[in-house]
């Protein structure tokens, strides 16, 4: 498996895996402009044939960063990929002297809170209706590196 920045031949790929794995799922428009931002990394896991295994989109301002989505396509989950993803954006974060890393999660999706907790991050706060389809409460999380200030 590699991971590396999503191009726009991946887009297809990317926005089918989406739109299996969210409720309201992002536009090819929002993806187009994340791809284009220069505050967002769009990374993707491919396997040895070049297929988009997941992605991830990383916002990053100044020393503070926030995973925007991640998702994993659904025939190849429960396989490390997901970890292997976030814990590629939390040493990239370290690498550009970030010094948090934030993320919502839905209250309900138990799965998602486990893999960033073995990653690290802990729960600090929640955010109230959130989510829509269906409305649900957020759990905010956050990843300090321990060797920052």
């Amino acid at each position: 498996m590699k991971i590396s920045s999503a191009n726009k031949n991946q887009l297809d790929d990317i926005i089918a895996i989406e739109n299996a794995s969210f409720t309201c799922p992002w536009s090819r428009q929002s993806f187009e402009e994340a791809m284009n931002s220069d505050n967002i990394r769009v990374l993707t896991v491919t396997d040895e044939e070049n297929r988009v295994l997941a992605f991830s989109c990383l916002l990053i301002i100044e020393y503070e960063a926030e995973i925007l989505n991640i998702a994993v396509s659904e025939n190849f989950r429960n396989r490390g990929i997901g970890k292997l993803l976030a814990d590629h954006m939390i040493r990239l974060c370290h690498e550009i002297d970030v010094t948090d890393v934030f993320l919502e999660v839905r209250e309900s999706n138990i799965s998602a809170q486990r893999l960033y907790e073995k990653c690290g991050f802990e729960p600090i706060g929640k955010r109230k209706k959130y989510y829509t389809t269906p409305t649900e409460d957020a759990i905010l999380m956050k990843y300090s590196f321990p060797d920052k200030i």
